[in-house]
């Protein structure tokens, strides 16, 4: 194989991998559409929520509040300060803002508060219609899980079940989307400097 023909069948790999992932990536209104069967709520108010979730996930994680929806766990946020750090061969001094980082666990947090109480007073909706929204999405997001599947949620984050090296056993991770770190980075920073 000449250089130029291996550097094509290395470009047309790397391409049917992409390819393969796409199909696998479910758009945002047809991960709604699956929601929207197991809750039945209408399509607009699925989506209006969805949004609405991933705002009210953003304050929460900006004022440390954690979150549980029931069936997937409890989304807490830290926050790191800002910071100085000295580039050793330049001496130049570089101000880093504070930032929040985001995670899911599994385990129960004191303090934690219904993710259908703060969707209903966010979205100006029932706490139940908030929580037949949370179920189905819940639902929506297992059913994939067992499947052996990934499940990205736009604007929320990507879940995927896990097995651990010492033990063996699977365990449900969270990976935050970018736009929701972006969201919540961004409240902080607004908020810290009006």
């Amino acid at each position: 194989m000449t250089n130029i023909s291996l550097k094509c069948h290395e470009f047309a790999e790397k391409l049917l991998f992409l390819r393969n992932i796409m199909e696998r990536i479910m758009t945002k209104k047809e991960f709604i559409a699956e929601v929207q069967k197991s809750c039945h709520l209408d399509m607009q108010q699925c989506m209006s929520l969805t949004d609405t979730l991933q705002k009210m996930l953003g304050k929460a994680g900006v004022e440390q509040i954690p979150v549980l929806i029931s069936g997937l766990g409890v989304f807490v946020s830290h926050k790191h300060p800002e910071y100085i750090q000295e580039d050793s061969s330049t001496g130049t001094m570089t101000l880093y803002p504070p930032r929040i980082s985001y995670r899911m666990c599994t385990d129960e947090v004191e303090g934690s508060v219904s993710a259908s109480l703060l969707l209903s007073e966010f979205s100006k909706v029932s706490e139940e219609t908030a929580q037949s929204f949370l179920d189905g999405l819940v639902s929506a997001v297992n059913q994939h899980l067992a499947k052996g599947e990934e499940v990205q949620i736009p604007g929320i984050g990507v879940f995927k079940n896990i097995r651990t090296h010492q033990s063996d056993l699977w365990h449900l991770s969270y990976a935050p989307d970018p736009q929701l770190k972006d969201l919540v980075n961004n409240f902080l920073f607004f908020f810290k400097y009006l």
